[in-house]
């Protein structure tokens, strides 16, 4: 009896590179949201930082001079929190869409293998009935045989 071939076997491996392509597509863009979101962290602890000396400098009667470069320095840490948090969205959207397109592709690869499956699955049906076909005839002919010689 002749080996399983699947007809769509090249086309099940492309769709696997394709899998295993968005699937690295994802990580970067996990990496970068990851990233953007640490940047953003960083930018809002500073801010809270900034917060905090500007109360303790107030109880130390500090001059106009200085509390006007906290205020703008308080204003551009918040100008830069506010671009940032454009960037984490952007980011977010981006990770989104890689993670559709992973699942797409990965759900595309699943129904090429669930074919492949079904039809290995009629080929040893097959194979089995041509096997129990040949027993059969082998018993028929020992049979027949055996009942020449009595």
């Amino acid at each position: 009896m002749k080996k399983f071939s699947f007809k769509l076997e090249q086309l099940l491996k492309v769709k696997e590179g394709m899998e295993n392509l968005k699937k690295e597509e994802l990580f970067k863009a996990k990496a970068r949201l990851e990233e953007e979101k640490s940047i953003l962290e960083g930018l809002e602890t500073k801010k809270r930082e900034i917060l905090n000396q500007k109360y303790e400098r107030e109880m130390d009667f500090v001059k106009a001079v200085e509390f006007i470069y906290f205020d703008n320095y308080y204003r551009k840490i918040s100008e830069m929190i506010g671009i940032q948090r454009q960037k984490v969205n952007e980011a977010q959207k981006e990770y989104d869409d890689c993670l559709n397109n992973y699942l797409e592709a990965k759900k595309e690869k699943r129904t090429l293998e669930i074919l492949k499956e079904k039809k290995f699955k009629t080929f040893l049906e097959e194979y089995n009935r041509e096997e129990q076909k040949n027993l059969d005839e082998h018993g028929i002919i020992a049979f027949s045989r055996r009942d020449e010689v009595n």
